[in-house]
């Protein structure tokens, strides 16, 4: 078809309509619903994103390549924290493939130095206009400084540098994406939309995805600090609800808002591999098909974990596979250490999992609960799970003033209906992305 100028100038950059992707060059136009960036450069990504969002959403694809991806401090995402690229709902971020687009952020691209105040983020998914985001095809590859502490310890430390951070997206999928070195978090799912203004949002897949901190070890091998933080996903919810949990009737087996799906990933080298964000958020996961591996042990590390104020998740037919304690495990701090499942709060179902090598294989705690009685463990079933080599294969310590009782806060069995008054059905798997509308064509 012939093409349309659209007369939209981006950085010197000029955009047209075409009915078949095209490159962006810097004296071109181009693009219809599916262009392709000139490079992988926060500056390019950015530029074409807006291009495409301007002319009412559809595809922007990176290149293969190594790419420097440096993140201007003058570049704000809706949390007022420096960006990299911020991403409308209705806008797809494609790369060429895992282990073929390559986005890199040196030191010098991200850090301010010590007591380091920003929340840096590679990609900023902002979902109120409702329409949904799909990133997929991506290495990510964050970057340390050595030379300060990654602890809990030092205020504004060096732990500031995470992937993806989204709220709000309504039907996002992030997949085929490998993430390492990011000593804050990979992805963090949140909402800073009330329930009432976006009511199916922050829901999604997260799927095929490698999570790794090598730079834990470089840290315990050399340079004597604490390793403490690199999560790999903290799932958080809208926040809307105060004084009542949903039932959990309305999470177990659903896909809605504020849950989380992921699936099919694997996580190394983590302080947690996924962790339910608490405080009221209202999170939920559904975490299956995963596996786990390399814990490290030092100070407050679960593989799969829910603060105090998470609302729970589901967690089946994974393999969680610790190192046998090592140097890492030294417990040179206090918390808890070495184990697999271990909620704070919230409900759930964990069942039919594989754990090895855990001082702990599940554990329910009360963590901090305060004041607030809708903070504690409140319904989870657990069954089925196998235990190899794990000094305590459950545990369910009670605390004032909450105690966690067999039959009444939690369940050794499977959920039915006669006992508990609902039947539990998982949704199927794989994700049926097309039943929710969700794309599934290959990157």
């Amino acid at each position: 078809m012939t093409a349309l100028l659209l007369g939209i100038l981006i950085t010197s950059v000029a955009y047209s309509l075409t009915g078949s992707p095209a490159r962006i060059e810097n004296y071109g136009s181009i693009s219809y619903s599916e262009v392709i960036a000139p490079s992988g450069s926060a500056h390019d990504v950015q530029a074409t994103v807006d291009a495409v969002a301007a002319i009412g959403g559809g595809t922007v694809r990176i290149p293969a390549g190594n790419f420097t991806f440096n993140i201007n401090a003058s570049h704000l995402g809706i949390d007022n924290q420096p960006k990299g690229v911020n991403i409308p709902g209705g806008v797809n971020v494609i790369g060429a493939g895992n282990n073929q687009t390559i986005l890199y952020c040196p030191i010098t691209g991200w850090d301010s130095g010590v007591n380091n105040p920003y929340a840096w983020t590679f990609f900023c998914l902002d979902g109120s206009n409702g329409k949904p985001i799909r990133i997929s095809g991506i290495y990510f590859q964050g970057s340390i400084n050595y030379t300060v502490d990654a602890g809990n310890t030092v205020a504004g430390e060096n732990a500031n540098l995470a992937a993806i951070g989204e709220s709000g997206v309504t039907n996002f999928r992030i997949d085929h994406c490998t993430f390492i070195d990011f000593n804050n978090v990979a992805i963090a799912t949140g909402n800073v939309y009330t329930y009432y203004s976006n009511p199916n949002g922050n829901c999604g897949v997260i799927d095929h995805c490698i999570f790794d901190n090598p730079y834990k070890d470089v840290y315990w091998n050399y340079t004597g600090f604490y390793p403490i933080w690199g999560y790999g996903i903290i799932t958080g919810g809208s926040g809307w609800l105060t004084g009542a949990w949903r039932p959990y009737t309305e999470l177990f087996g659903k896909y809605e808002h504020d849950i989380i799906f992921i699936e099919d990933s694997s996580f190394a080298r983590c302080r947690h591999a996924i962790a339910g964000s608490g405080q009221g958020s209202e999170g939920f996961a559904v975490i299956r098909h995963c596996n786990f591996t390399d814990n490290i042990n030092e100070y407050m590390c679960s593989f799969v974990d829910v603060h105090p104020g998470g609302r729970g998740y589901e967690v089946y037919n994974n393999t969680l596979i610790d190192v046998p304690c090592d140097y890492r495990s030294s417990a040179t701090t206090t918390g808890y250490h070495n184990r697999g499942v271990y909620p704070g709060g919230g409900s759930g179902l964990i069942y039919n999992n594989t754990i090895v090598n855990c001082n702990l294989g599940i554990g329910l705690n009360n963590q901090g609960v305060g004041t607030d009685e809708t903070w504690k463990i409140n319904g989870y079933w657990i069954w089925g799970n196998t235990f190899t080599n794990v000094a305590t294969n459950f545990s369910a310590p009670g605390n004032d003033p909450w105690p966690i009782r067999e039959n009444i806060e939690y369940f050794l069995r499977a959920p039915s209906q006669a006992q508990d008054g609902f039947t539990y059905t998982p949704i199927a798997y794989p994700f049926p992305f097309s039943q929710y509308g969700i794309s599934n064509i290959s990157p």
